[in-house]
């Protein structure tokens, strides 16, 4: 089949689209920012000569395909979408040119945004490769076998963080840590948890084995859950200065009651 070609950028983003999921299976569950990269690679193919990053473009061209009754998206929970049926090239082409400002929010909000602000948006969004320190510079713990393990003193001293190779763009951290416990304050008696470390780096990404040694120093610490969780998001946020962090923390039940602990960061806290 001849490849379709869009002249508009809404036209480029239903073509790749369509060339995309045309080779995908029907019922086809995955997230937007699982297919990023796969769709990103397929515009540059198919467009050479248009240098912008169309990222924004493409997942809003998801969200209005998705947003549509009759579009061949359907959304699911969690963040997912399924692939309900084969593309309709001239239906879903139509729905998607006459849709796409409607549904899809931020492609509205970049044809309405002047040109000097765009200007502006994709300088701040490219990132001079060579001016991104290496991933290895500056880390002590990682593959030194003299470290000395500590358990009763968790400070952010013990967390290290290395550049973030990928500043220009949002993406998600997930860190489960199935092996976490620490004391109860008043009677001594030892508490046990997963706690999950979700984030999006800014500058910076915290270094695994040197979260690995934080949590460890918790192990002869006494505090309440809830303290512990916020304390966790304290030290991880002084040291890498996310975008956006969560901290989870389940632990194990005593006396039949379990006990869950959020703990939420955003950059404009």
């Amino acid at each position: 089949m001849a490849m379709l070609k869009g002249k508009t950028q809404a036209g480029r983003v239903y073509s790749v689209l369509y060339q995309y999921f045309l080779q995908q299976p029907v019922g086809m569950r995955f997230k937007r920012g699982h297919v990023e990269t796969h769709l990103l690679n397929l515009h540059r193919r198919m467009y050479p000569d248009i240098t912008q990053n169309d990222s924004t473009a493409i997942m809003d061209g998801i969200a209005c395909l998705t947003g549509h009754p009759d579009g061949p998206f359907q959304k699911l929970d969690n963040g997912y979408s399924r692939l309900t049926r084969r593309f309709e090239p001239i239906l879903d082409d139509k729905r998607l040119q006459r849709n796409y400002y409607k549904f899809a929010k931020k492609g509205k909000r970049w044809k309405e945004m002047p040109e000097k602000k765009k200007e502006k948006y994709r300088r701040t969004k490219v990132v001079e490769r060579s001016a991104i320190p290496s991933e290895t510079e500056g880390l002590l713990q990682l593959g030194n076998q003299s470290i000395k393990h500590q358990y009763d003193a968790p400070t952010s001293d013990l967390l290290e963080t290395f550049a973030n190779q990928y500043p220009g763009r949002d993406y998600v951290v997930e860190y489960i840590f199935k092996e976490f416990s620490s004391l109860c304050p008043k009677t001594g008696a030892p508490d046990f948890a997963v706690v999950h470390v979700r984030y999006i780096p800014d500058k910076l990404c915290i270094e695994t084995k040197s979260l690995k040694l934080y949590f460890l120093a918790f192990r002869q610490f006494g505090s309440f859950m809830e303290s512990i969780t916020n304390r966790i998001l304290e030290d991880c946020v002084s040291v890498c200065l996310p975008r956006w962090m969560k901290i989870t923390s389940n632990f194990n039940a005593r006396g039949g009651t379990l006990i869950n602990v959020e703990a939420e960061h955003n950059e404009t806290d």
